[in-house]
């Protein structure tokens, strides 16, 4: 019966948000690796690093990537993976779900609270068409004690510059091909002036 009541404590303590009290003295922060440039077609990864304060216990964390409104259909997320290693630990309280334009991870480790630096998530996305595209990053955490641990910055906004240089090469093909076809043709009329004029 105690193992029930447990089991139930916990399960309702996963479905709530992990925000009861903030810890403002300590801080956790996002270490994202993208690129900054990519080409229409190239699929590209996101890793996500979470930097933890030496003087934190983490028992629960989720994070949000999100792909805005006004950029919606300009980038596909394919793939999102997480951390083995706190999936193994966090068991049933480990979550990942995603969408074309959302990625989002959520896990709690009650037995054993992480206190140094770790891997989140990768993600691997496609862009689908040029232009300026920002991600944000919103990560959520709780120490051992239950406290919001405030992330520095809250939401992170990381931005992606996307451009097709397919057309671009297409361009200098075709405009090479032009020059090589007129250079042809003055040289033949300079042939032909000089076998007639004679030089």
């Amino acid at each position: 019966m105690r193992n029930i009541s447990v089991l139930i404590i916990s399960l309702f303590i996963f479905s709530m948000p992990i925000v009861f009290a903030e810890n403002t003295e300590n801080s956790i922060s996002l270490d994202i690796n993208m690129p900054k440039k990519v080409n229409v077609g190239d699929n590209f990864t996101i890793n996500i690093d979470v930097n933890v304060n030496k003087n934190i216990n983490i028992s629960g964390f989720e994070c949000t990537v999100r792909i805005p409104l006004q950029n919606i259909g300009s980038v596909k997320i394919t793939n999102v993976t997480g951390n083995e290693e706190i999936k193994k630990e966090a068991g049933k309280f480990y979550q990942i779900k995603y969408d074309n334009n959302t990625a989002f991870i959520k896990f709690a480790t009650f037995e054993k609270p992480i206190n140094s630096n770790f891997h989140l998530m990768t993600i691997n996305a496609v862009p689908l068409k040029e232009g300026n595209i920002s991600f944000t990053f919103r990560p959520i955490a709780s120490d051992e004690n239950g406290y919001h641990i405030v992330p520095n910055p809250k939401i992170k906004t990381i931005y992606l510059m996307v451009v097709n240089n397919r057309d671009n090469n297409n361009s200098n093909i075709l405009g090479k091909s032009n020059e090589n076809f007129l250079s042809t043709i003055i040289n033949a009329i300079k042939n032909f002036l000089k076998s007639i004029i004679g030089g």
